[in-house]
């Protein structure tokens, strides 16, 4: 899980993108799957707007390792 605080308004995807340093594809796709919730309240709209100081709680699963075989 990972959780941080807003410091300037700005929609979601935007926001969970740029924290995260992924795409805006990527984080749209996290917030479709009702990962992401905004003040521990679940959000699936990436276009919410965020305010100033909201707190974003991303629950992801750590990325598995692939072995070569």
């Amino acid at each position: 899980m990972v959780k941080f605080i807003v410091l300037n308004s700005s929609r979601l995807d935007v926001a969970v993108a740029k924290e995260l340093q992924i795409s805006r594809n990527q984080a749209l796709n996290l917030i479709k799957d009702s990962l992401v919730s905004v003040n521990l309240k679940p959000v699936s709209k990436p276009s919410f707007l965020l305010n100033e100081n909201d707190e974003i709680c991303v629950n992801f699963a750590p990325k598995k390792e692939v072995q070569n075989e």
